[in-house]
């Protein structure tokens, strides 16, 4: 039998009792303030986590916004210098159709003078050309 009914129970007793405390002290309570202070630990991480995730979130919808700004702006300056550029290229285009027209008047006042000038000048030439013309295809001679 383990255990006899004589003197040795308080024996058996009192290392029951030492063996109780010793596991006590060195591994249970050990191990339950360990526990404790992981999940202590684990609820404060996860706390933090989710405060940086609430950060990331909010810095997430700031950069949302400054991008979706830079793109409105960036759009605003292709827009602005696309209609400068339409502009300049309907000035230049203004300026060649003013060029063209200044030219053609100058060229059509260049024929005009060179027409009036042969009108001028045909009655002293043709009618000597036109009499020659005659008389050698009628042959008649002067």
């Amino acid at each position: 039998m383990i255990f006899d009914f004589d003197n040795t129970i308080f024996v058996h007793l009192v290392l029951l009792v030492i063996m109780y405390v010793t596991f006590h002290r060195f591994i249970a309570r050990p191990w339950l303030d360990l526990r404790d202070r992981r999940e202590s630990l684990s609820v404060i991480k996860i706390q933090r986590a989710e405060k940086l995730f609430e950060t990331a979130k909010e810095l997430q919808s700031r950069c949302d916004t400054i991008i979706d700004e830079v793109k409105r702006e960036s759009v605003n300056r292709r827009h602005q210098a696309r209609l400068k550029a339409v502009m300049a290229a309907d000035e230049r285009r203004a300026r060649a159709d003013r060029e063209a027209v200044a030219r053609f008047e100058a060229s059509e006042r260049d024929i005009n003078a060179h027409a009036a000038k042969v009108r001028r000048a045909m009655p002293e030439t043709v009618e000597p050309l036109a009499g020659s013309l005659a008389e050698r295809m009628l042959g008649r001679n002067r």
